[in-house]
């Protein structure tokens, strides 16, 4: 737009008309836009570089009006900058990028015909070879709002020149990280004295401008090498230093990045690839959107969690390609369950809905991975918890990075007072066997992986599970992360023709044979199954199925720990185990004692395989047996 002004004559006249129009148009033939009360009007629709004239005339009532007075012509285009006169021989050539502009020996020169990219947040290379003899003083413009005016926000570059003759001066400027995208002006004013105060506008005398036309594009994206520590702030770990609120964010697998405290760190978008991890410090921030990929699914079912603030069950379903039921075709490979039921709820193409932080889901998919995207969180997340039929809820890890089951000062095992005694454990599902896997105060350190979702089985009237920043680490495990485990341990398993169960039992010095909470965990059955191997206490059984059992030390020989199984009639199953860190010589026996048969297990490749008369529901036929003796009989067994 341009704003025009005119002085009204001494006649008192209130209204006029004004013309805008192309430049050598003549006196208008008709009427014009009508102007009340003020001598001013902006003229708006106007086309850069473009010569204008304007007429205005006084209307005089009555259908009377004065004589067109103009033209007046204005420039809808940068100012002017031509210097009266140079030295010597001005300016000889620009080079900005690696592309060089000769220049003749004028006052001004238009390079605009050739457009040069600059980057955001680089140092954008401009030398200039002067042939004055004089010291030149020097500023370099870029229109970055394109509002026609050079304005001194955008001033990059001030400096001055040596009084060689010739001299190359290193003009280079940073490129504002906000500098909007595309085509904007570029203006190089020097002058011997008269650009002392920078002035894109100076036609006075010694001096040279050069016009030129430059595009910028975004900065690349800069990516986490972690070559020096694990801080966001530190340039060093970057391939394109800190990022900036423009700048996209690369974090490869396998990266651990904490932002401190003080940190107050920004990105355009931040892409975490599965296995990364990323975790804000109590008191520093992260703004930008994030997108944490949880990958490694094959086509088998999953349970995940939302690493992310924001993420949509719409946003989700159209971003991945999920498996379709069998059954029901409408149904996705995205669930949650409902331990009101209890069942798996499927949710279908139409499904919309948020995905709340601390949330678990079962999600399959047929190829590729699945991405949330959202914000960092930051402070403790509480997932909410119903009692339903059976106490089972499923929640997941919030964060982008891994979280203590069982490790450390704060961790998740804090809030078995929250668990069903029984049941003091944390829930993972093993896609491999298809089967629950409790992680307690009996394994070695243990962490939920980002995206990585889990069940608890909490006490009647609990409402929610607290998950805090203080649990947060950094691991190297893509699956929920182990450490080694040196605990004397047996783990049986019995196969059908379809699927593999096992149980575990773990051996402590301070276990007892009764419940030991924290250290035993009952057998998942948050989901109806049809084949189940579990064992139940030792002592004072109350009938409960446990999928892990702790016991002393101490009573490696007298311990006989009920085998529960759970089988349908004329199936042929097969029992084996394996052992580790058991004392010297000790072996492992399986008790069938229905068969009246004791089958030695622990050594390799020896299995116990039996065709099931009738079905089997719970304990009575097997037992499993630990001794250093080669011989057990029935005499063994009170």
């Amino acid at each position: 737009s341009a704003d025009l002004t005119w002085t009204a004559s001494a006649t008192g006249e209130t209204a006029w008309e004004v013309v805008v129009q192309a430049d050598g148009t003549g006196t208008p033939a008709g009427s014009g836009t009508a102007v009340a009360t003020t001598a001013a009007y902006s003229a708006t629709g106007l086309t850069a570089y473009i010569t204008y004239e304007v007429y205005y005339r006084a209307d005089c009532t009555g259908g009377d009006y004065s004589a067109w007075v103009g033209p007046v012509d204005f420039f809808t285009g940068h100012c002017t900058s031509a210097p009266s006169s140079n030295d010597e021989s001005g300016i000889t050539n620009v080079q900005l990028g690696t592309t060089d502009f000769a220049t003749t020996d004028v006052t001004y020169t238009d390079h605009t015909g050739t457009v040069i990219d600059i980057q955001q947040t680089a140092t954008q290379n401009l030398q200039i070879t002067f042939a004055t003899g004089f010291t030149y003083n020097t500023n370099v413009w870029i229109d970055l709002d394109d509002d026609l005016v050079f304005d001194s926000s955008e001033l990059l570059f001030s400096g001055e020149s040596s009084a060689s003759n010739p001299t190359t001066f290193d003009a280079s400027f940073l490129v504002p990280a906000t500098a909007p995208l595309g085509n904007h002006k570029m203006r190089i004013g020097t002058a011997d004295s008269g650009q002392l105060t920078p002035n894109p506008c100076y036609n006075g005398t010694w001096g040279v401008t050069v016009d030129m036309m430059v595009n910028v594009v975004a900065a690349p994206p800069t990516t986490w090498s972690g070559a020096t520590d694990a801080d966001w702030g530190t340039a060093g770990n970057w391939s394109h230093g800190v990022p900036t609120s423009d700048q996209d964010v690369i974090i490869p697998t396998g990266s651990s990045i904490t932002i401190g405290a003080s940190t107050a760190a920004v990105a355009n978008s931040v892409a975490v690839a599965s296995g990364a991890s990323l975790m804000v410090v109590s008191g520093g921030s992260l703004t930008g959107d994030i997108t944490y990929t949880r990958g490694g699914l094959g086509t088998d079912w999953h349970l995940v969690s939302s690493p992310v603030v924001g993420e949509t069950v719409q946003d989700v379903i159209s971003n991945t390609t999920l498996a379709t039921g069998t059954t029901n075709v409408n149904n996705l490979g995205l669930s949650t369950y409902n331990n009101a039921t209890p069942a798996w709820e499927y949710y279908t193409s139409s499904s919309t809905g948020s995905m709340a932080s601390g949330a678990g889901y079962a999600i399959k998919v047929t190829s590729g991975d699945v991405a949330f995207t959202g914000t960092m969180p930051t402070g403790t997340v509480t997932a909410a918890t119903t009692d339903g039929t059976n106490g089972w809820n499923l929640i997941g890890n919030p964060y982008p990075s891994y979280i203590a089951v069982n490790s450390g000062t704060d961790q998740l095992m804090n809030s078995s007072s929250d668990m069903d005694t029984n049941y003091a454990a944390v829930y993972f599902w093993d896609a491999s066997t298809s089967a629950y896997l409790p992680e307690n105060l009996s394994n070695g350190a243990r962490y939920v992986a980002p995206g990585q979702a889990f069940f608890v089985k909490v006490n009647n009237g609990v409402a929610s599970f607290s998950i805090t920043e203080a649990m947060q680490s950094h691991q190297a495990s893509e699956e929920f992360s182990r450490t080694t485990d040196t605990t004397p341990m047996v783990t049986l398993s019995v196969a059908d023709e379809d699927a593999v169960k096992t149980t575990m039992v773990k051996y402590f010095d301070a276990a007892t044979t009764g419940l030991d909470v924290g250290y035993d965990a009952g057998a998942f059955n948050g989901v109806a199954s049809s084949f189940k191997l579990s064992t139940h206490l030792v002592a004072d059984s109350q009938g409960n199925d446990f999928a892990l059992q702790a016991l002393p030390t101490d009573a490696f020989e007298t311990n006989i720990v009920p085998v529960s199984l759970t089988a349908a009639a004329g199936k042929e199953i097969s029992f084996s185990a394996t052992a580790a860190n058991l004392p010297s010589g000790m072996m492992i026996f399986l008790e069938d004692r229905q068969a009246n048969v004791f089958t030695r297990l622990d050594e390799t490749g020896t299995v116990y395989t039996v065709t099931l008369a009738a079905a089997q529901a719970g304990i009575g036929r097997f037992y499993l047996h630990t001794t250093s003796s080669s011989v057990l009989s029935i005499g063994d067994i009170n």
